[in-house]
């Protein structure tokens, strides 16, 4: 919590030795990952952070570093563009144990069973899971916490997950007499979210895309705040991924029935030690800050498609290939003219 930093109470009591710092020194695999994941084990004595991010990405990056010993700058950025979320695989079968309500219920939860857990922008199973889970946990937290549940709820299987299976009283709504079971919220969520996708996307399941609703949102810094001119100057895209996969797209849950993400890697790159000059990148909108500039959002698709872009090795080649240059001058200096 923040503290009176002028208290000599609350004053810095020092820093944690070098050595104790979490490290790994020559791993026998040779691999280190890291996807905001807790970094060091439950008995590590040093207070890091509360705040640590999930361990679905990490260990997504790690099965698939575990197929083979040697990938090629290709294969590592398809790795940078992966969409399996194992957040979906591990919870969907949790969900699934609803028993339909009629034909249409029947078909989805069918969809679902089939489904690989690939948030793909081009499919409807990640739509229909995420608006799922997003109407399971309104219904499991809302009568307990009540307005305070808008700004705490949050996307967390692994306690969706521990109340299904363990703390099951949280699924009784206790603004009812009777008493609700777990199957009776999973049915009446489920309904919720058939309901809410048909009435902004029509009847047919098979026509719902996970990018009909699911865009990723970049906003102008100065501008984006600005009503009119935040609409004007966001750039916008539909988007492979999720909270919970590699190419990480996250859904708020906390912003009513929207479905934009504005979290993501804005910067990717795929470094060749052998020859450095071989190394890609690619930035999340496009080389300019400037809105009226053809180059603004101009790399925006390359981006979300994980199509990476070599950079010249020195500012030789980089003027040869260069289709122009952005002079920057300071405006004239006129104080010598005022009065």
């Amino acid at each position: 919590l923040p503290q009176d930093g002028a208290d000599p109470e609350t004053a810095l009591v020092g820093y944690i030795p070098y050595d104790s710092l979490p490290q790994s020194l020559n791993p026998p695999d040779g691999v280190l990952i890291n996807a905001n994941n807790r970094i060091a084990g439950s008995d590590y004595p040093y207070f890091l952070s509360q705040s640590w991010g999930d361990h679905y990405r990490a260990t997504r990056i790690a099965q698939m570093l575990a197929a083979k010993e040697r990938f090629t700058p290709d294969e590592v950025a398809r790795m940078q563009a992966d969409h399996i979320s194992l957040a979906a695989r591990a919870t969907l079968p949790l969900l699934l144990k609803v028993e339909p309500a009629d034909d249409r219920q029947r078909r989805v939860l069918n969809m679902l069973k089939a489904w690989d857990g690939a948030m793909a922008l081009t499919r409807p199973e990640p739509l229909i899971y995420t608006a799922w889970v997003r109407e399971l946990n309104r219904r499991l937290y809302a009568d307990e916490l009540g307005e305070v549940a808008k700004r705490y709820v949050s996307n967390r299987p692994d306690v969706v997950t521990g109340i299904l299976t363990k703390h099951r009283k949280w699924c009784d709504d206790v603004g009812t007499d009777a008493i609700e079971d777990c199957p009776a919220i999973l049915r009446a969520s489920f309904a919720a979210a058939l309901d809410f996708l048909s009435d902004r996307l029509g009847d047919d399941p098979l026509l719902w895309r996970w990018g009909d609703l699911h865009f990723a949102e970049m906003r102008h810094q100065a501008f984006g705040p600005i009503p009119l001119l935040g609409r004007l100057t966001t750039i916008r895209i539909a988007a492979n991924g999720s909270r919970f996969t590699v190419t990480k797209a996250p859904v708020n849950f906390r912003s009513g029935n929207s479905y934009a993400t504005r979290q993501g890697p804005g910067f990717r790159g795929v470094y060749d030690f052998s020859d450095l000059s071989k190394s890609r990148f690619t930035i999340s909108s496009g080389q300019s800050g400037n809105p009226y500039s053809a180059y603004y959002d101009n790399l925006v698709q390359e981006w979300r498609d994980v199509r990476h872009w070599r950079l010249a090795p020195d500012e030789a080649t980089a003027r040869q290939n260069a289709v122009g240059v952005l002079e920057l001058k300071p405006r004239p200096d006129t104080t010598e003219n005022r009065q």
